[in-house]
């Protein structure tokens, strides 16, 4: 299951979340953006990043420290919240939309 934590500031010369891991800007569905989330969720679990974010619409970023850094630039407001029924989002340039993925359940949003 996955913890929606926010839309924050990055910096491209020292990035909250430095590993990306995942682009799928080329693979975006636009009226169904849980999928890209989903993507982002998948790599990153199976990596072992308990946290990632997704920026600008479709790159998958994390770390091992995310946790600790997801934060550093404080928030922002530049996402893009796809499902109004959640918490749900994207980020757009160079900003995240963070989320945790909660152990021993099903991550799909």
């Amino acid at each position: 299951m996955l913890e929606p934590l926010g839309c924050y500031h990055d910096n491209i010369s020292d990035r909250a979340l430095p590993d990306l891991y995942a682009n799928v800007r080329d693979q975006i569905i636009w009226t169904q953006m849980n999928v890209t989330v989903n993507q982002c969720a998948r790599v990153a679990q199976d990596i072992g990043y308990e946290y990632f974010a997704v920026q600008f619409y479709g790159e998958c970023f994390g770390g091992m420290k995310a946790g600790e850094n997801y934060d550093k630039y404080g928030k922002s407001t530049n996402c893009w919240k796809f499902d109004k029924n959640s918490d749900f989002a994207v980020g757009s340039h160079f900003t995240n939309f963070v989320y945790r993925i909660k152990q021993d359940r099903k991550i799909d949003v």
